[in-house]
């Protein structure tokens, strides 16, 4: 079972509810067997010592079987106590936090991280909460995505090669769109040699908008200053599971000045592809790519605005993980068996209270 409730609200909701419960419990169950065992005396009966010990703890139990080597209480009251004893334990352990995915209100802003940080869609977001870090984006919040694969052609340069002879021949073997795309590398003392060199390049011609682009990106993946330099190159493009979500996306795309926006984010890939200045690229370079470009894309598209309410038509809720508690079907089981034997305990109670009838008062203090 699943319940709305914090696993800690819940988990104290049910001590308590089975502490009140096998407490009456064991008030109903010692009377109980008080009330079994004056009717056998009245009756004429003889009564087994052991049968007449009440309610007992756990440890009161554990002590009674040890001793005597029977189960105190009786064969109905023994394995009730003995039963009631270990409940509140395993009802405690058996209660944990859950995770689920759902939907809540839309707020204000955008949170670009935390949709993956939660294991969920990846992508250009339509809208994300202001209070985000339960986002949690499926199909009606995304638009679309950048796609970035290895184009399978690696070049290597010298050391000493300088960013023109690098961008030149990246440009002649159609690996750049421009010769001079942006570009960011880490410099040495010596002004003469570099490492972590990364470029790229819009399709679009000069600066101006219009239609949609791609992209081709060059990541060195060493990051040495005397080595020679392992260039892999990429080749990006946006991509939708909506013919209408990607007529937008391309709209979108047409309305950025796309070499200009590429020359200032360059500056943002450096942090996505190496972990620090004396570190190899990642094993995964596109992935970083596609994570700049979706920002990239959200951020300059939108001209750096953030609407603060939904545009009309669209859904006002977003994906969210919700925390949630997960009740174990054991527990839902004891607590209805508790409940169970309690009615049941109380019943028999008043049933053996009708048989002692006027005689209840007798074999006092017993």
């Amino acid at each position: 079972m699943i319940s709305p409730l914090s696993s800690s609200y819940l988990r104290a909701l049910l001590r308590i509810y089975f502490i009140a419960a096998l407490l009456v419990l064991g008030l109903v169950g010692s009377q109980c067997c008080k009330c079994a065992n004056k009717l056998k005396l009245l009756r004429g009966k003889s009564v087994i010592v052991i049968h007449m010990t009440g309610w007992l703890s756990l440890s009161e139990i554990a002590k009674g079987i040890w001793s005597l080597r029977r189960m105190p209480g009786g064969p109905l009251l023994g394995p009730m106590m003995l039963t009631a004893a270990i409940v509140a334990f395993v009802a405690d352990i058996t209660t944990e936090y859950l995770g689920l995915y759902g939907h809540l209100p839309f707020a204000l802003l955008m949170i670009f991280k935390c949709s993956d940080n939660n294991g969920c869609g990846i992508g250009i977001y339509r809208k994300a909460s202001f209070d985000a870090l339960d986002f949690c984006a499926d199909d009606s919040d995304i638009l679309g995505w950048w796609v970035c694969s290895d184009v399978q052609q690696d070049m290597t340069f010298s050391a000493l090669d300088t960013f023109d002879t690098i961008d030149s021949a990246l440009y002649a073997q159609d690996l750049q769109y421009t010769l001079y795309p942006g570009q960011i590398a880490v410099f040495a003392k010596d002004g003469n040699h570099t490492k972590q060199f990364l470029a790229w390049s819009s399709s679009r011609e000069g600066n101006e908008t219009g239609a949609a682009f791609d992209v081709k990106a060059s990541i060195e993946q060493g990051w040495s200053y005397t080595d020679d330099k392992l260039l892999k190159n990429y080749h990006c493009t946006i991509d939708s599971g909506d013919e209408s979500q990607l007529a937008q996306l391309n709209d979108i795309l047409g309305g950025m000045q796309a070499n200009e926006t590429m020359q200032q984010w360059i500056n943002s890939l450096p942090a996505l592809v190496y972990d620090d200045a004396d570190s190899n690229a990642t094993d995964t370079p596109e992935a970083a790519l596609q994570q700049l470009l979706n920002t990239l894309t959200m951020v300059e598209g939108g001209n750096a605005l953030v609407n603060s309410a939904v545009l009309d038509g669209d859904d006002d809720t977003y994906g969210c993980v919700t925390p949630q508690t997960f009740i174990h079907p054991f527990v839902i089981l004891l607590a209805t068996a508790v409940a169970a034997a309690l009615v049941g305990m109380c019943a028999w109670w008043a049933s053996l209270l009708l048989s002692l009838g006027a005689d209840r008062g007798m074999l006092k203090p017993f």
